[in-house]
């Protein structure tokens, strides 16, 4: 006897099952992707991490070559001849990363011949952020210690008791490798604005955080007497204070840019040639920074006399 086979078929799936299958598939996209999101930005913190280490062997190997003296932050092509690092011709702009692209590459070392080469390829990558807001915004997305590679317009007071202008100031020079006291604390180079557009022709600024903390950081200006609170001293009471995050944005004006993890921390190389990424502080409603929150102080920017 043959037995007789129901009548089957092979069903597709319904509307529902598929819209369901959607539905899931797409929950599982939107889970995912904040992580891969977050994944890729860490990557590119890592990055930065790196190309400050590469900057900083090349920052100590240019002081090692040039009688231990770290270059110059900015030089206006005005300065007097004899400071180590600046163009041979007179009136040609510089600044320290200008100077150490040239060291590592035989490039032009000052914004006018690289500005005639037409071609931003003659700056290194390492010079450029991976997590700017525009990563090909600007030549070069990091900012120098103003006093470790000065501008060469800054002046300090000689004599704090003196009167008259000539006596009292004189010109910062580099800072010298067997000056530094504490390199593991005090920060070399930072995350930093970005110029807008593919300019070279940048001003002092760009190349160095003078503006950190209102310029506390840096000597008297001309022939102002006021305070400076840029040497480090071991009994200042306010040496583990957080700064004042100051504004982050692409244009403003020579502070850190908190570029890393949704714009809340920077990449920081230190003197000594490690490198961190820490937390800007908390801001009141006022602006002023939120004591207890943070990870940079004022003693990393305190540097030794």
């Amino acid at each position: 006897m043959t037995r007789q086979r129901g009548n089957q078929h092979c069903q597709g799936f319904t509307i529902t099952e598929i819209l369901v299958g959607v539905a899931i598939t797409t929950l599982m996209v939107a889970l995912m992707l904040p992580a891969v999101n977050r994944s890729r930005s860490e990557t590119r913190t890592l990055q930065g991490l790196n190309n400050l280490q590469q900057i900083g062997q090349a920052v100590h190997l240019y002081a090692v070559d040039n009688y231990n003296t770290l270059p110059i932050g900015y030089w206006d092509g005005n300065t007097p001849s004899g400071v180590i690092g600046v163009p041979a011709k007179e009136g040609v702009e510089t600044d320290w990363l200008l100077t150490i692209n040239a060291y590592l590459t035989g490039a032009p070392n000052n914004y006018k011949e690289i500005a005639d080469l037409g071609d931003e390829s003659a700056m290194l990558s390492i010079f450029r952020d991976p997590n700017a807001d525009v990563p090909d915004q600007g030549l070069y997305h990091y900012l120098g210690h103003p006093l470790l590679m000065p501008d060469q317009s800054i002046v300090e007071r000689k004599d704090p008791t003196e009167t008259i202008y000539d006596s009292v100031f004189k010109h910062v020079l580099p800072y010298k490798l067997s000056r530094f006291r504490r390199p593991h604390e005090v920060v070399l180079v930072m995350d930093g604005i970005q110029d807008a557009g593919h300019q070279v022709n940048f001003t002092c600024y760009r190349a160095l955080a003078e503006n950190i903390e209102n310029e506390m950081f840096l000597p008297p200006k001309n022939d102002a007497m006021g305070d400076f609170n840029g040497y480090y001293d071991p009994a200042a009471n306010d040496n583990n204070s957080v700064i004042n995050p100051g504004p982050n944005n692409i244009s403003a004006t020579a502070n850190i840019r908190w570029r890393q993890r949704n714009d809340t921390e920077a990449n920081f190389l230190f003197s000594d040639g490690h490198t961190e990424t820490l937390r800007q502080a908390d801001r009141h409603p006022n602006g002023a920074p939120v004591s207890g929150t943070g990870e940079v102080f004022r003693r990393h920017f305190r540097v030794d006399k």
